[in-house]
């Protein structure tokens, strides 16, 4: 735009009128909700009005800079004033009358400033929290990846030197038996030299008897024959055949039993190696802050979103994997347990004589009145619910509570503290009071009782329990300070525990990545992440 045109602009400003005066006073303020403009004098009037003093006035000349900042009703395109909380929506002084009525409103900066304040707070929480324990626990990665990658380059060495070793060997036993194969050929073959001569002395003592004989004959005299007689009758007592012994290694069959043994031949090796390299630690555990300050239940959605309840606040939020809050509600009650249905909708026990209240995935909340008492509350995997209340007493109900069956009495107070039931239809209850963990059947008929680990070691406080992936069942421990395991052999130890900086852990969750969620009745939680598997 040219600077004559914008003297233009300003001057046409300036000369605007007031709308309320009659005296034609030039208008120097603009009212954004009433969308009027005033001189100096009816600004100051319209600010003294009870109903329009909140309103804001600006300079006539700001309008085009906060124009596209005002929000406007969607029902009726006037500049909203007001914001429903309801609705969670921003409307005009006409919805207040209109389709709004009997809502409750926030003034609009008053709603911004709310706003800005959960923006701040979740800046914070980001900065104090999140990103220093993100990159807290990128620094512990790159150092297990570094450690890792040195013991498999140590690894690789040591295979390496057994494969140097192994030739080594192998050469060795090689030449030894190849020696011990020529030393035996060559004590063999002294044998067959040795009976050769023997063989040719004889036979050239039977050529030179022969040669004499003959010679005797052609001369025909009588002493030379009777002499020869008596010598010829010794060489008769001689053995006519000598007998010639074959080395035992020769006789038949040795010779290939002994080429055979050389191809199998068998080799002093050290026993195989095997890929044993882990990371140095099967388990890594980090932990989240909590918004709550003390934070006891946790229960988690089939999209990962999970909710917290505190053990001495009376609101639940909802937070996503990076900390981040994303919805808080108000609540009459103080949460004792949650449980959450595939639909989404939340179920949130309370301490003595308060409702178990059901909170609509879509916002809505409802009292359940008759299910008072209650003190840990389960989703079971056909969409019904348990309830452990204060007393002892386990029942079976519905999603709206309204058919509830009493299915198990325990030994008294906290004696069903929660229950969780599997797709087979067994129910695992915690009881604190007796230090155990009761399995019944679906109809509530008593399985077994589990009070020690498979080493022996008794229960403290069994509290909340939980499903892995696999079917195992996981419990936390308030008295040992630790999450026990129970395998599908019905093995149980301990999983994680004080090493861990597990301290009095609460309730158990797992999220959509087999992480475990561990809460007690301090702001820090427990993520646990298995390395690898742990049954």
């Amino acid at each position: 735009m040219s600077l004559s045109k914008q003297e233009d602009v300003t001057n046409a400003q300036a000369v605007i009128p007031c709308n309320v005066c009659e005296n034609d006073e030039p208008g120097q303020r603009y009212c954004i909700e009433c969308k009027q403009t005033f001189c100096m004098s009816c600004a100051k009037s319209h600010r003294k009005v009870a109903s329009t003093k909140d309103h804001n006035i600006i300079l006539r000349t700001q309008i085009g800079d906060i124009e596209s900042e005002i929000l406007c009703c969607s029902d009726h395109g006037e500049p909203a004033s007001v914001h429903c909380e309801k609705c969670n929506t921003p409307v005009c002084i006409k919805c207040v009358t209109g389709n709004h009525q009997g809502h409750k409103m926030v003034q609009l900066p008053d709603k911004v400033d709310e706003k800005k304040q959960l923006l701040q707070e979740q800046i914070d929480n980001l900065q104090e929290y999140v990103l220093p324990d993100l990159i807290r626990r990128k620094k512990e990665i790159t150092a297990e990846r570094e450690k890792y990658e040195k013991a498999f380059h140590d690894l690789t060495k040591d295979v390496e030197s057994e494969r140097k070793s192994l030739l080594r060997g192998l050469d060795q036993t090689y030449k030894e038996k190849l020696n011990s194969l020529h030393g035996t050929k060559q004590s063999h073959i002294q044998v067959y030299q040795d009976k050769t001569r023997e063989v040719d002395t004889k036979i050239q003592f039977c050529e030179e008897r022969i040669s004499q004989c003959q010679n005797i004959i052609r001369k025909s005299n009588f002493a030379s024959v009777i002499n020869f007689t008596v010598e010829h009758n010794l060489v008769q007592e001689e053995e006519s055949e000598p007998e010639l012994p074959m080395p035992p290694v020769l006789v038949p069959g040795n010779v290939e039993d002994m080429i055979e043994s050389l191809k199998t031949l068998q080799i002093n090796c050290p026993p195989p190696i095997t890929n044993t390299l882990q990371p140095t630690s099967p388990i890594f555990i980090s932990t989240f802050k909590s918004p709550l300050k003390g934070t006891s239940c946790i229960a988690i959605t089939i999209e990962g979103c999970v909710w917290l309840g505190g053990c001495n606040s009376k609101e639940l939020v909802m937070v996503n994997m990076l900390g981040e809050t994303l919805r808080r509600r108000s609540i009459e009650y103080t949460p004792t347990s949650l449980a959450v249905m595939d639909s989404g909708h939340l179920f949130n026990s309370t301490y003595g004589t308060a409702p178990l209240i059901k909170i609509h995935a879509e916002g809505g909340e409802y009292a359940l009145s008759n299910s008072c008492d209650t003190f840990g509350v389960s989703v079971t995997p056909d969409q019904n619910v348990l309830l452990c209340t204060i007393a002892g007493i386990l029942a079976r109900c519905d999603a709206n509570v309204s058919d509830t069956k009493q299915i198990y009495k325990g030994s008294g107070e906290c004696s069903t503290y929660h229950a969780i039931e599997s797709t087979d239809g067994k129910i695992y209850v915690s009881d604190m009071r007796t230090s155990k963990v009761v399995v019944l059947n679906k109809e509530g008929s008593v399985v077994s009782k589990l009070k020690t680990t498979s080493d022996g070691k008794k229960f403290g406080k069994p509290a909340g329990l939980a499903f892995d992936k696999k079917g195992n069942i996981l419990f936390a421990d308030k008295g040992k300070d630790c999450v026990f395991v129970i395998d599908k052999d019905k093995q149980i130890r301990e999983l994680v525990g004080r090493s861990h900086g597990i301290r009095e852990p609460r309730y158990l969750a797992f999220d959509n990545e087999g992480h475990l969620w561990v809460t007690s009745y301090t702001r820090d939680i427990k993520i646990v992440k298995f390395l690898t598997d742990y049954c």
